[in-house]
């Protein structure tokens, strides 16, 4: 690539494609401070600055495709410096659009602030990257000084990544009230600043945190995010939402809705060429097949997500493509083909370190070996999982897997047991609001004191089930509750 002198302050708007790297060179004197300001849109960018081919800092950030991503550095002699642009991302066919901002001053006290912040902002990022709750908690409270930092240098650009960052930081802890907080206040900068952008960024992440909980005005959410797509012509953007309208109506179980949706968004990510995403959306219509009973269908598209993934290189979600197909053969009674693939899971799972894949890779074997009636080899591969789940600080994970085993237990009649874990994993659920989980474990729960002979609770528990169903607006799961509860034999609650 061409590199580009630059001789003062620049303002630079260029389309960039994924295989491509920008070059841009220029002069500081001693005693001068640069500032960089990089808007992406449609692409997630990484800009380095080199100084004798040297790399002396590099702001990546999160995958966010409408951030505007700020870099400093000051000088103590007259240097050369080279500004490289290039993809975080290799999938979009299209590529996106940037502007870059070049200024430079005479360095004075203040600058100690930005240059400060960058350092600080780089230092919370290592340990936010980190997929487990301790590192998450330590980059919560890097973020929150910080956020601070940037209000008083009234720097809008990171207060409201800041404000993202600690939303899906809060999100992932399981503090959603804490996470739509911030995330209304960046939608309050994203109004402010007039970028329509941000705002249906904001409005995805909203409705995905009201989905998280059950909360049916997600849908007003994703459905106002998408009508700003369209107007601003957005095709990722219209593509993503259409995605998670279609992962919202397939939760309520209303299949054929999701499907339609999905199959929108394909269509888009295909227009788009964005790879990954359509990847993930073949997968998901694999999965509305599967609940629907069409076994062939649902294969079809498992193994064209897996050829599209082959063929771009797209590693880590190979692993989830082999557990889908692996579940159908399962599902077929095919249970060699089964493990086949579960292993296949596993080895990309080591190859790519995904700790966390293999866990749950672990615990679907240990499923299949239940299944099989191989008890001891399945308690050992829950086992091995729930470590992993707890190595990494995978509380959902970690739900499944207790849930699993006390099943496990029940399945060998030791009830007691079987209580225990369950009851472990309803406590985990309940500490991150996962309504979803919530209702499946107190079914669960409720299904193992009628086991037992202890009415009084099954029907507590199964009482319990029905309202969060109702609330969820599960009316499918709904029925199955209340047909279940009505073979309950009476009891005297009052006793």
């Amino acid at each position: 690539m061409k590199t580009e002198i630059l001789e003062s302050d620049t303002f630079v708007e260029k389309n960039i494609l994924p295989t491509e790297e920008h070059l841009y060179k220029f002069e500081l004197k001693p005693e001068e401070f640069l500032e960089i300001s990089l808007e992406q849109k449609n692409i997630d960018l990484c800009v380095q600055l080199y100084s004798e081919n040297q790399l002396v800092v590099e702001i990546a950030g999160m995958a966010y495709h409408y951030l505007t991503k700020n870099l400093y550095w000051a000088t103590k002699k007259q240097s050369s410096f080279i500004i490289r642009i290039l993809s975080r991302e290799n999938y979009p066919l299209f590529g996106g659009v940037y502007k870059l901002l070049i200024r430079k001053t005479l360095l004075e006290p203040n600058h100690t602030k930005y240059l400060s912040l960058q350092k600080s902002f780089s230092e919370a990022m290592d340990c936010y990257s980190e997929v487990n709750f301790s590192s998450k908690n330590e980059a919560i409270n890097k973020l929150s000084e910080l956020l601070e930092t940037s209000q008083s240098l009234n720097h809008i650009n990171k207060e409201f990544e800041i404000l993202i960052l600690l939303s899906n930081g809060y999100d992932f802890l399981g503090f959603p009230q804490k996470a739509l907080s911030y995330v209304n206040e960046a939608l309050e900068i994203a109004h402010k600043t007039n970028d329509l952008y941000k705002v249906s960024m904001c409005l995805n992440s909203i409705g995905a945190i009201y989905y998280s909980i059950g909360e049916k005005q997600s849908i007003d959410y994703y459905l106002q995010a998408l009508d700003i797509a369209k107007d601003l012509n957005d095709i990722f953007g219209e593509a993503r939402t259409l995605n998670n309208i279609g992962t919202y109506y397939n939760k309520l179980g209303q299949t054929k809705k999701a499907l339609s949706y999905y199959k929108e968004s394909l269509i888009l990510g295909e227009e788009y060429g964005n790879y990954y995403l359509q990847s993930s959306l073949l997968n998901s219509i694999g999965t509305i097949y599967e609940s629907l009973d069409d076994k062939e269908k649902a294969l079809d598209f498992f193994y064209k997500a897996l050829d599209l993934q082959i063929n771009q290189n797209i590693i880590t979600n190979q692993s989830q493509t082999f557990l889908n197909i692996a579940n159908i053969y399962k599902q077929q009674s095919m249970f060699e083909e089964a493990l086949n693939y579960y292993q296949k899971s596993l080895e990309i799972c080591d190859l790519s370190g995904n700790l966390a894949g293999k866990g749950q890779t672990l615990n679907l074997i240990g499923l299949l070996f239940d299944t099989t009636e191989k008890k001891e080899q399945a308690l050992e591969m829950y086992e091995k999982a729930l470590s992993l789940s707890k190595s990494v600080e995978d509380k959902y994970l970690e739900i499944d897997i207790l849930n699993n085993i006390g099943l496990h237990y029940r399945d060998l009649f030791n009830f007691e047991r079987s209580l225990d874990f369950l009851s472990d994993s309803l406590f985990l659920v309940k500490s991150i609001n996962l309504p979803f989980k919530e209702q499946i474990i107190t079914k669960n729960i409720g299904y193992t004191y009628y086991c037992m002979g202890d009415y009084k609770n099954s029907l507590y528990y199964y009482k319990e089930s029905l309202k969060l169903c109702i609330k969820l607006s599960n009316k499918e799961e709904e029925n199955r509750i209340k047909q279940e509860i009505s073979v309950i034999p009476m009891v005297d609650e009052n006793i």
